[in-house]
């Protein structure tokens, strides 16, 4: 089975951090037998074509090197919003990859196309589909779909792009209802499949040992993240527990005056950036991984929250607000505890609960349980390939 993946961010590297979990999922599904072909934009010292894994990459270059600023940064949205300029590199973007897309497909023969994000990539495979009739499967990461609460006009420009697509992935119940409630997809049409983590990185791991105190918060330190809830529960906390933010961003100056007029300064470690195999010594060090995320204005919340797969697989015990895709990983009493999101005072209640070591026991026990079942590598890679599998045997 032949195919080829349409994004407009794919990692440049197997340690590169922009978007890890699309080699995590590549590798998982190539194991399988599928032959993956990857078109992405190109990027300042980036070669256009290369083998990474067992796959290859292709890239398209929208302008002259040193104007390529829209991909790799994880914000593309907000430069295309920024000033004239970045909406005529996008302009230039969407043109390159379209015409590099049906040059693609005119000279390979590929069963499907998976998309990841349905803009830009997305809308450029719906346009490429009026002259090639390769069928192709979106997947919804989460931030693509939360935009269109932003800018509700766009909505009619997603709409086809979704009810074209052979079929539809998003990557948590929360993302997946929200989906087709907004284009009034069937259920037969969406499917849950989630990205996966690197095992490797973050091995099935006992706790370090029941009724700990030791918490530990990792994320970009914005507004929406909820690590000031965190900080208020702290200072609700009897003083041998202690917490480990791991985290950059512009909340971190307001952060550190909450923990001073709290006067809880001297509990709370910072660490703004770990290597990756340092990120799996501080979680084995630690008992308790807190994810207290909010709504914005927005809409925006934690599409899913990834980092609690880490996190649960690490055996740390989990606690999470009842927010977004986040209540697909924490389910209540059963793999961890969840507290209604904003709210430090049922937070402090949660994080108590865990100085019992039977319950903490139980609730590491069911986490990783349904790790295995839901989450894993093998899991998710075995649910892509049915989906491909099906998308070809019978088409739409």
């Amino acid at each position: 089975m032949k195919v080829l993946t349409l994004t407009h961010v794919f990692p440049r590297t197997h340690e590169d951090a922009v978007a890890p979990f699309l080699w995590n999922y590549h590798e998982a599904v190539a194991h399988l037998g599928v032959e993956y072909v990857v078109l992405a934009p190109h990027q300042a010292g980036l070669s256009p074509c290369e083998k990474q894994g067992t796959w290859h990459v292709q890239r398209f270059q929208y302008a002259p090197e040193k104007w390529e600023r829209l991909a790799y940064t994880g914000q593309m949205h907000e430069l295309v919003l920024k000033n004239l300029w970045n909406k005529v590199l996008f302009g230039a973007y969407m043109a390159t990859c379209f015409f590099k897309l049906c040059r693609i497909l005119r000279k390979e023969r590929f069963d499907l196309v998976h998309v990841h994000w349905w803009i830009p990539s997305g809308f450029i495979m719906y346009l490429a589909s009026f002259f090639h009739r390769t069928p192709y499967v979106i997947t919804t990461h989460g931030t693509d779909v939360f935009i269109l609460k932003k800018f509700p006009l766009l909505t009619h420009i997603a709409r086809p792009v979704f009810k074209k697509a052979a079929r539809v992935q998003t990557i948590s119940t929360y993302v997946q209802d929200l989906t087709m409630n907004m284009f009034s997809l069937p259920a037969r049409k969406t499917l849950r499949i989630p990205m996966p983590i690197r095992e490797e990185q973050f091995p099935l791991s006992p706790p370090r040992f029941y009724g700990g105190t030791k918490l530990l918060c990792i994320g970009r330190l914005i507004k929406r993240k909820g690590v000031h809830v965190l900080v208020e529960s702290l200072a609700l906390l009897p003083p041998e527990y202690e917490l480990t933010i791991v985290g950059t961003g512009p909340e971190e100056t307001s952060l550190s005056e909450q923990m001073k007029r709290l006067k809880v300064e001297h509990r709370i470690r910072h660490i703004r950036q770990l290597s990756p195999k340092d990120l799996s010594t501080i979680m084995g060090e630690s008992d308790i991984f807190i994810l207290p995320s909010l709504t914005d204005w927005k809409g925006e919340t934690e599409g899913l929250g990834m980092v609690l797969l880490e996190a649960q697989r690490m055996g740390l015990a989990l606690i999470a607000s009842n927010s977004g895709g986040m209540t697909d990983i924490v389910i209540h009493e059963e793999t961890g505890f969840l507290f209604p999101e904003g709210e430090s005072n049922a937070l402090a209640q949660q994080i108590t609960r865990y100085r019992c070591q039977d319950t903490h026991r139980a609730m590491v026990e069911g986490a990783q349980k349904r790790y295995e079942h839901f989450y894993s590598r093998t899991a998710i890679a075995e649910q892509t390939y049915a989906m491909y599998q099906d998308i070809c045997s019978h088409g739409e």
